[in-house]
């Protein structure tokens, strides 16, 4: 069953340093979900805080502005071009250059999902989704580009 409503109708919180989120994807809003879906208002300067839980794994990509992701492994600008998987346990920050909008999934207690999670959690990765094939749809006159896969972020968890 599809869900459909406006971004606009959700309320923003506030959320980290100089933001605001929206909390698009709930199991309020759609019971027995298995990714939660926000939307990020970052103005500039904006820090936000990413700390996953062991089980846990999110993906994000920016939809406007540009940002700077920061962690264990070092630091990254991100554009409207990148599409950043986090891994179990990740903890940095995403700091905000200018106005940005950011879409970031989470899917708790991932491992579920995947067995091989906890014996081989896969690594943060970060893809430039323009660099990626285009291809045809099967089914329509639709183009695709797969920015979230097994072969790009190493597990089966999550696809898009």
């Amino acid at each position: 069953m599809a869900i459909s409503f406006n971004q606009r109708a959700v309320a923003a919180q506030s959320f980290g340093v100089n933001a605001s989120r929206q909390r698009l994807l709930t199991e309020a809003r759609v019971k027995g979900t298995h990714v939660l879906l926000d939307r990020w208002t970052l103005a500039p300067g904006a820090v936000i805080e990413l700390g996953l839980a062991e089980r846990d794994l999110a993906w994000f990509q920016l939809l406007e502005g540009e940002a700077t992701l920061a962690g264990a492994a070092g630091s990254q600008t991100l554009t409207t071009d990148h599409a950043a998987f986090l891994p179990p346990g990740f903890r940095g920050t995403l700091t905000a250059h200018d106005d940005a909008v950011v879409l970031y999934a989470e899917v708790p207690d991932a491992a579920r999902f995947d067995p091989r999670l906890a014996a081989e959690p896969p690594q943060l990765r970060i893809v430039d989704w323009t660099r990626e094939p285009v291809l045809d749809s099967e089914h329509d006159a639709r183009k695709r580009i797969y920015v979230v896969t097994p072969r790009l972020f190493g597990t089966k968890v999550i696809k898009g």
